[in-house]
């Protein structure tokens, strides 16, 4: 009896030293792995190779937009402008440091890098305020404003994060990749697929920016002759500058407002990213209670109601018409 429970108990160890060996050999042949997977998308990107680099996505991630119009040969639009961000963005030095002490399991790694590119987020929103201090129909030409950021030139950054990636060589989503997505395509993610909705009424237009049903910022003007009512330069300003005083303490709302030819233009943007549930209480948009967010096609439903006339463009990307199909 006693041999026989020697026996068994060498098994038993024999056994548990085999599963020990056949695990770490598993976690090393994992990770060699998922840094391979990872080098692999880093270097179809750098070399223009997007088919491999898509399939480190999931199939409805905004990202394939920006892709697709990489090889493409129309390059008007937003196609122009996605093109334009894969050019300056594909130079980046990537360097992939090892598995980070983050892992936390076999079924997902998080990978090390170190990643100096450009940024253009700073660019990009300036180009923006400049456009709508123009005018609405400035702000609504997304690719003019876009191109115009583009152009104007980002700043250099340089980073060290943790990527997340599957074993199957995908890319976990933003949420969990947020510092990979904005630095690997110069803080230009956000912006990609969005559309532009313009509202017309005979007293002014709406212009809405949205991602998908999401509106991200809309741009009201609103315009009235002033002729024939005899009022001075200070009167006009006068009346300007009482309009801007109605949003003044309102978070994520500008206001302003210009006379030209004896027609006073007033304007009000609201950014609905920055703005406060009291705020939009505020402004008649929501009525309280929560909300996810301000939905494009129940806005354009009640301008329409109203006898606005709206009109969507996606400028070429696609976005549209995947979502009709």
């Amino acid at each position: 009896m006693k041999y026989l429970r020697k026996v068994v108990s060498m098994v038993l160890i024999m056994a548990m030293v085999f599963v020990m060996t056949g695990c770490g050999a598993m976690m090393e042949n994992l990770t060699a792995t998922t840094t391979d997977h990872l080098q692999k998308l880093v270097d179809a990107y750098k070399n223009g190779d997007m088919e491999t680099f898509k399939a480190g996505f999931e199939d409805d991630d905004k990202i394939h937009y920006m892709l697709d119009a990489v090889g493409d040969t129309d390059s008007t639009g937003m196609k122009g402008v996605y093109q334009k961000v894969y050019e300056l963005t594909k130079a980046a030095e990537i360097t992939i440091v090892g598995v980070s002490e983050e892992q936390q399991s076999i079924s997902d790694e998080y990978i090390t890098i170190k990643i100096k590119t450009v940024d253009f987020s700073e660019a990009l929103q300036e180009a923006m305020t400049a456009a709508m201090e123009e005018g609405g129909e400035a702000f609504a030409d997304m690719p003019g404003w876009m191109m115009e950021a583009l152009n104007t030139g980002g700043v250099s950054v340089e980073k060290e994060f943790d990527v997340r990636i599957d074993t199957n060589g995908g890319l976990y989503t933003k949420t969990h990749n947020e510092e990979l997505y904005e630095t690997l395509f110069g803080g230009f993610y956000d912006y990609i697929a969005y559309t532009m909705t313009t509202c017309t009424a005979e007293e002014g237009c709406s212009y809405l920016m949205a991602s998908k049903d999401e509106i991200i910022i809309s741009y009201d003007e609103f315009s009235e002759s002033v002729a024939g009512y005899g009022l001075t330069d200070a009167d006009i300003d006068a009346y300007i500058a009482e309009f801007m005083f109605e949003y003044k303490d309102l978070d994520g709302v500008a206001a302003g407002g210009y006379c030209e030819d004896e027609v006073v233009t007033l304007y009000q943007i609201v950014n609905y990213e920055a703005a406060s549930a009291f705020t939009l209480q505020r402004l008649g948009i929501v009525s309280g209670g929560s909300y996810d967010y301000i939905s494009l096609n129940s806005t354009i439903k009640g301008f329409e109601a109203d006898g606005m006339t709206c009109e969507t463009t996606d400028f070429g990307s696609g976005v549209l018409t995947k979502t009709e199909n």
